[in-house]
């Protein structure tokens, strides 16, 4: 949630555009309301995802997943798949990202590892 930068001319060889310096809930709410094209570009700054996970005996998990972005605003799309093993104080998690945009992405083709330690409740 961050507003649209504004566009200028930089003559002074920097970047080409200008982004206000707005306090942290004036940038939220302006975030909504800020796109060059109006509304219908607004919804095209949404992106989207959709996880599914199906654990087998507290100990065994598979998940999928898919992520879509407007290709006007990154055009990030791609899969993913992992599956995670819990054993009595730890858990290991494994995911694998597949790019599904003609546009090259820095995370495709990419194996994560994760490994968590429970040292038990404090109540």
């Amino acid at each position: 949630m961050v507003p649209t930068p504004s566009v200028s001319q930089s003559e002074d060889g920097g970047p080409p555009y200008k982004q206000e310096d707005v306090s942290f809930f004036n940038g939220i709410f302006k975030s909504f309301s800020d796109a060059p094209d109006g509304f219908s570009e607004e919804l095209k700054e949404v992106t989207w995802g959709l996880g599914a996970e199906y654990m087998y005996d507290n100990a065994f998990a598979l998940r999928a997943g898919y992520f879509n972005e407007s290709d006007l605003k990154g055009s990030r799309k791609y899969f993913t798949v992992g599956t995670g093993f819990k054993f009595k104080s730890s858990k290991l998690d494994i995911s694998y990202l597949f790019n599904a945009s003609e546009i090259k992405n820095p995370l495709e083709n990419t194996l994560r590892f994760s490994l968590s330690f429970d040292f038990g409740n404090s109540y």
